[in-house]
């Protein structure tokens, strides 16, 4: 099963909430994976980036990571 923003949805004052959050998040996670870190971390790090690009994709329209 797979969730789908409609057009209102995503200009939904929620959404853009959420998605500025996101973003945030994303952001801090792309810093922290630049640093050096043990491998370990970076996997985390990486599986966090992936997760909340596949959020945020949400509302674009084109198939989602599953």
């Amino acid at each position: 099963m797979s969730l789908e923003l409609t057009p209102a949805d995503r200009r939904s004052p929620l959404w853009l909430d959420i998605a500025e959050h996101l973003t945030k998040r994303l952001e801090r996670a792309r810093q922290d994976n630049d640093a050096s870190r043990p491998i370990e971390r970076t996997e985390h790090t990486r599986g966090r980036i992936f997760e909340l690009k596949s959020l945020l994709a949400l509302a674009e329209d084109r198939p989602h990571a599953d």
